[in-house]
């Protein structure tokens, strides 16, 4: 007959031994978890990028990256329209998909922000080495940190030289 494990006296050392244990198993479990929720939204958003690449190319420059960027940014434009086309529905009581609208529309500020602020991280798409890595990129999690990523800031639009020489050009001739 096998013995009954002994009664553990809660003050004693082998108690907080367990009870550290424990602690401790919860928090690596809440770590894993919050790290997947990480893993899989930046994976939806390489998806989408990966979805959208062009397929006759061989790398793209920023110009093209940072309009890649902005479709990206405006991917929930058509859904938003859609919405407000159900809201100005007359006889309608309330806001129809107002939660969700707001979810999209915070999400979207915030990731705007992100992009004017400290840039925002994809791919490197500018170098060809990296930008064939990641064409080749099957969509599974476990090789994202294989990825070389790269933040990029809006694209300034540079004033043609010729505009500069005439103004410069102007300025003489009062």
């Amino acid at each position: 007959m096998p013995k009954a494990p002994k009664a553990v006296h809660p003050n004693s050392r082998r108690a907080s031994a367990l009870i550290k244990r424990g602690h401790r198993e919860q928090r690596m479990d809440k770590n894993m978890k919050e790290r997947n929720i990480k893993l899989e939204n930046q994976g939806a958003k390489l998806q989408w990028f990966h979805d959208n690449l062009d397929e006759n190319k061989k790398c793209y420059d920023n110009s093209e990256v940072c309009e890649l960027i902005e479709r990206y940014l405006g991917r929930f434009e058509e859904e938003l329209e859609q919405i407000e086309l159900a809201n100005s529905i007359k006889g309608r009581k309330g806001l129809q998909h107002a939660a969700r609208e707001q979810h999209i529309k915070v999400g979207q500020q915030a990731e705007r922000k992100e992009y004017e602020s400290i840039g925002y991280e994809i791919p490197d798409l500018t170098n060809k080495k990296h930008f064939k890595a990641f064409s080749e990129w099957t969509g599974e999690l476990k090789y994202i940190p294989n990825l070389v990523q790269r933040r990029f800031k809006p694209c300034k639009v540079k004033a043609p030289a010729a505009s500069k020489e005439e103004s410069a050009d102007e300025g003489i001739s009062d």
